[in-house]
């Protein structure tokens, strides 16, 4: 209760100079013990009795209640006019001051340092007051001095154990100590007969016409000026979340948004000779000749005619307007964002910007009913290599089970292969000799290095042969054939299950002659 009278004094001006609160003068807390604001209450009525805030709300206002939700509020954002919202501790708020000062409808500043116990060590000097822990027990200095250079140190539950030169008492088991200071602590609980519910509500509303540069719904800052938390001898979080469920949970974090914003929908038409105020709720949006406009000065529109352009402080009868830059046409996504999660910054992260360390079915899944218009992973980094895998895989490093016109399709500019595998490479076709369309270079393979079991309308293998050079079809380290720019050898047998056609063969009597072949299959000259 200091806390909010000496909150209300600073907010509201209750005093020229913030003083200290006697506790001796503080009245106690009653069923309705604190209001405090520029207005004027009705009486308030007994413990259970529901004060209006709704009806005509205040500018500024603190409202504390002993006895449960009693103050019926309507929140700057809109209400239907009636007793719908409650609260049993109130603070309502406008800011007033100008660029120079900043303004906060609450705050906590809290320094914490005290809590801290190490493990007792021999000949240490300690400081009365210090705590230590051993022997699962928690022990705290009563005088200064310097440890036992021998021995496990302070043990039993005494309140003058001596150790060396320093005099210990015992304070708690360590294992039931509390061991935390908190800025902030909040505890809900969720019981059968609750309606829907929400541990917290934080509702940031950009009016149209907002000029800020930068807006944010929660900003939490970690700063580490101390030593590096690595995650074996601290941890540091920005943000710690920690379950503690039997059942599951549906989802950690959701990032949803409503198929449109029922506020922003399509704005009215701007209307001649109408009265146009600004209420608490944010500045009107009207459209007028396919454009739309902010109010930023309260007045009479014209009788014909109406804003126009796209500058500011536009004239309309008595009324100003601004451009409103935006598309109300068609859906309008409500919360729609660029970014779903946006990491920016150097040095922001060492090591990895998502680190998934979990058991799951999946580590990262598109779901069916999701839709990307380009990529579902897009990688434009300049990193060394796009994608990595160094896992033990039991079925397969990569398993493709799509229904796609390809399943990789290359389309880059490869200074050299587009795929390699150790030393087998996949390169780009070229017409340049020292490219390989496919090079298996010490590549040892269990079973067929190349196989084909499928149906070609052309060659399965087909190649233009170089210059000066041949292509070999190698059995073990012999060539069993050889084709170069104007012959082919063949080392071993021909088996020719059909038939088998030499039309170039020389005329008998000039060192060749037709070949002939027996009933076995060999050839002979006739």
């Amino acid at each position: 209760m200091r806390s909010v009278l000496f909150l209300a004094a600073l907010l509201f001006g209750c005093a020229a100079k913030a003083q200290a609160i006697d506790p001796a003068k503080t009245p106690p807390v009653t069923a309705k013990a604190l209001t405090a604001g520029r207005m004027s209450l009705p009486s308030i009525p007994a413990a259970g009795g529901i004060v209006d805030l709704f009806t005509k709300p205040p500018d500024n206002g603190v409202y504390a209640s002993g006895a449960g939700a009693d103050w019926s509020y309507c929140p700057w954002t809109g209400c239907p006019g009636y007793d719908i919202i409650r609260a049993q501790h109130y603070i309502r708020f406008r800011s007033r001051a100008g660029y120079e000062v900043g303004e906060t409808a609450a705050a906590i500043d809290a320094y914490l340092n005290t809590g801290y116990a190490s493990e007792w060590q021999r000949g240490r000097p300690y400081s009365a007051g210090e705590q230590v822990y051993v022997g699962g027990n928690l022990y705290q200095a009563v005088s200064s001095g310097v440890s036992a250079s021998s021995g496990a140190g302070p043990s039993g539950r005494g309140a003058n154990i001596a150790d060396g030169s320093v005099t210990w008492k015992w304070v708690i088991e360590s294992g039931k100590a509390g061991n935390n200071k908190v800025g902030l602590s909040e505890t809900y609980v969720i019981g059968p007969n609750a309606g829907q519910s929400w541990g917290g509500a934080r509702n940031v509303i950009m009016l149209p016409g907002t000029r800020a540069p930068h807006v944010s719904n929660t900003e939490l800052d970690f700063g580490n000026f101390s030593g590096a938390c690595n995650g074996v001898n601290a941890n540091c979080f920005g943000l710690f979340r920690y379950g503690n469920t039997r059942y599951p949970i549906t989802a950690w974090d959701v990032f949803s948004t409503p198929e449109q914003t029922p506020e922003i929908g399509q704005p009215p038409d701007w209307a001649p000779s109408t009265a146009y105020t600004i209420p608490a709720g944010g500045a009107p949006v009207r459209k007028n000749g396919g454009r739309y406009y902010v109010l930023v000065q309260p007045g009479t529109s014209a009788a014909s005619g109406g804003p126009t352009g796209t500058g500011a402080g536009i004239v309309d009868g008595t009324a100003r307007w601004d451009y409103y830059e935006a598309d109300f046409t068609g859906n309008v996504t409500g919360g729609s964002s660029y970014y779903g999660i946006l990491f920016q910054g150097r040095n922001n992260i060492i090591r990895d910007v998502i680190n998934i360390a979990t058991w799951s079915q999946y580590g990262l899944r598109g779901d069916a009913g999701a839709k990307f218009t380009n990529s579902f992973i897009a990688d434009d980094s300049m990193a060394p290599t796009s994608l990595r895998t160094g896992g033990t895989y039991s079925y397969a490093t990569w398993n493709d089970v799509a229904t796609t016109p390809f399943a990789i399709r290359l389309e880059g500019a490869y200074s050299g292969a587009a795929l390699k595998a150790g030393d087998a490479l996949i390169g780009r076709w070229s017409s340049d000799p020292s490219y390989s369309a496919i090079s298996f270079n010490n590549t040892t393979v269990v079973g067929a290095l190349a196989g084909f079991w499928g149906k070609a309308s052309d060659a399965s293998l087909y190649g233009n042969v170089p210059t000066g050079g041949a292509y070999r079809l190698r059995v073990g380290n012999t060539d069993a054939l050889t084709i170069g720019a104007s012959s082919a050898t063949l080392a071993g047998t021909l088996t020719v299950t059909n038939r088998l056609t030499m039309p170039n063969l020389p005329a008998s009597g000039s060192g060749g002659g037709p070949v002939c072949a027996d009933a076995n299959g060999t050839l002979y000259r006739c």
